[in-house]
């Protein structure tokens, strides 16, 4: 789809988000605990300004690790209605659903363009604009339960909308990189701090299920080699 057509499409979704259903094939679908997911979202600070980085460590079994090259929402989909799993939503830390008013393609904006989660985020945020009333801090993100993916990869109405956890948290935003590519040693701690953020919401939400697309590896440009010591010890 071009810009445009991304956008009308954002324009459908939060009418069907102000009625609180959708259509499919001429049959109206109420969005399951609509009320309640906006009701239940919270806004959570992790780490203060110059609280000591408290890593702790669970006894918990060996965590199993899987890597797949597909659309995060249709894997979220096909997970859906497990109250164990959430998705983390790579976010803006400005603008709630990033630029998905503007047709962009990240996947903060692919996400919103397929469920109601705008709904839980703009609890926190102008409805016009989407501005968070205060930027999501460095430390904070926004836990959303019961989120409906209702649309497909081509943003078509599906029949039985599928509830998901979600998490929402920003990235390190341009973050400075050595020469040699590898993170500045102050920004690569900030990252860890946030992936443990992350992380702990997770297990405070008795998440045992995450899926984790790429964050902030588009436009925030989180690239650098620095990745394969989060890998090992993150």
């Amino acid at each position: 789809m071009n810009k445009e057509e991304l956008i009308k499409v954002y324009e459908n979704v939060r009418e069907d988000i102000d009625r609180k259903y959708y259509e499919y094939c001429g049959e109206t679908i109420d969005f399951p605990d609509h009320d309640k997911m906006r009701e239940e979202s919270r806004r959570f600070k992790a780490f203060g300004p110059t609280e000591p980085d408290d890593r702790k460590y669970e006894d918990f079994p060996r965590t199993l690790i899987y890597a797949e090259n597909i659309d995060f929402v249709d894997k979220a989909l096909s997970w859906a209605d497990d109250p164990d799993m959430a998705v983390l939503n790579p976010a803006s830390p400005s603008r709630s659903g990033g630029g998905v008013r503007n047709g962009s393609r990240a996947l903060e904006e692919i996400l919103c363009r397929r469920s109601n989660l705008l709904y839980g985020l703009t609890k926190y945020a102008a409805s016009d604009t989407g501005l968070y009333f205060t930027k999501l801090g460095c430390f904070e993100l926004i836990w959303s339960p019961g989120v409906s993916i209702y649309r497909d990869s081509e943003y078509n109405t599906i029949k039985k909308p599928g509830k998901i956890n979600v998490i929402t948290a920003a990235a390190l935003v341009h973050p400075s990189l050595n020469l040699d590519l590898t993170f500045e040693k102050n920004q690569e701690v900030t990252m860890k701090k946030k992936i443990r953020m992350v992380l702990r919401m997770a297990i405070k939400a008795g998440v045992t299920k995450l899926l984790l697309p790429a964050w902030g590896c588009g436009g925030f440009g989180c690239i650098s080699r620095s990745e394969e010591r989060f890998s090992r010890d993150a």
